[in-house]
């Protein structure tokens, strides 16, 4: 068994199916109400025997939100296919910097796996902070996670059919902030807002 084997059979594996993920090739998904956790352990191309590289792609998937941007709901959910993905260092580190756990010559390969569990306890430890929608919300405060720009909008679209009136005057809101910005994100919201507007027959 190689050193990459080991770290997944025995450290991400059990760790993940732990706290509820279910395990499909390299992507662990766990199913929460209106929206979907995905992890990836992504591997350095460069790795050998005994030099391994790999850090961790984290990510939020919205069902709902796919009806309403001209997308196909994937067959297999990759990190890839999440609204919001971001690194493992911009979510779970101090400076917030793109971050790899490293097995080379300045360190044992105890070492190497102690730093794994470690990383791996704080991506759980993350992920388990959101068990609704509406603890979505605290993402906007976290000034790494680039991609919190857009999470009122994915919980607007969760919220349409319990209260269309409501999710429609949240994404009004988000257009109103950006007035003047004439942004691919701009215009992809005011897309949904009229596209929202048709479906439900809302004006």
């Amino acid at each position: 068994m190689t050193l990459k084997e080991q770290i997944i059979k025995e450290i991400l594996k059990p760790n993940f199916k732990e706290n509820g993920f279910k395990i499909s090739g390299n992507h662990y998904r766990k199913v929460e109400n209106g929206f979907i956790k995905v992890f990836n352990p992504q591997f350095s191309m460069f790795n050998d025997s005994e030099n391994v590289r790999l850090t961790f792609n984290m990510g939020l998937y919205f069902p709902e939100t796919t009806k309403f941007e001209d997308r196909i709901e994937p067959k297999k959910l990759s990190c890839h296919d999440c609204q919001f993905e971001e690194r493992y260092g911009h979510l779970c580190t101090d400076s917030g910097n793109d971050y790899w756990i490293e097995k080379n010559d300045s360190n044992t390969v105890e070492e190497f796996e102690n730093e794994i569990k470690d990383s791996v306890e704080k991506s759980i430890k993350w992920f388990n902070q959101f068990d609704s929608i509406e603890s979505l919300k605290s993402l906007r405060n976290h000034k790494y996670a680039w991609n919190a720009y857009r999470i009122n909008y994915d919980i607007a679209l969760f919220a349409l059919k319990e209260d269309t009136v409501k999710a429609l005057d949240i994404i009004k809101n988000e257009i109103a902030n950006l007035e003047g910005s004439e942004s691919n994100w701009t215009i992809r919201l005011k897309e949904s807002y009229e596209k929202i507007k048709t479906v439900y027959n809302k004006m």
